[in-house]
């Protein structure tokens, strides 16, 4: 799987779907809504909350939509 900031430098970033291991080892889902100046990745969950993460990452992996259910654990 590719990670995510090899994905930076694409024009569109429209329905990427990341699945993450939080700070309390929860798996979680969201999907890209943009990358700002900084390279932050903003995005929103599942339950619509907006989140920012850091994209520079070794932790990142990415699916195409409907592939989590597949997905194994990071």
């Amino acid at each position: 799987m590719k990670k995510l900031r090899d994905l930076l430098n694409q024009e569109s970033l429209n329905g990427l779907r990341v699945r993450y291991a939080d700070w309390n080892h929860r798996i979680r889902f969201f999907q890209v809504d943009s990358i700002d100046q900084e390279g932050r990745v903003l995005g929103t969950l599942d339950n619509g909350e907006k989140v920012t993460y850091a994209s520079e990452s070794d932790f990142w992996r990415v699916y195409h939509d409907g592939d989590e259910d597949s997905a194994k654990a990071v």
